[in-house]
């Protein structure tokens, strides 16, 4: 298998092997309780997250990104 040319190449090679796979928990401040993300979820957040940014700008255009700590 050739190597991944891009974050989503390997996010999505990674998410047909297991996508059930436990990858983060973003945990609360000061709650303790925390929101699970798997391979499968974080593959699916990105490409929509893709997707939202080719209807925004050209191809081959940058990005900034900018969140706060979290799941989201």
């Amino acid at each position: 298998m050739s190597q991944p040319r891009t974050l989503i190449d390997l996010l999505e090679e990674r998410s047909l092997t297991r996508p059930e796979h436990h990858l983060y928990t973003f945990l609360e401040d000061g709650t303790g309780e925390g929101t699970a993300l798997t391979r499968g979820e974080l593959y699916s957040r990105a490409r929509r997250i893709g997707a939202a940014l080719q209807q925004m700008a050209p191809a081959g255009e940058r990005a900034v990104l900018l969140y706060p700590p979290g799941a989201d």
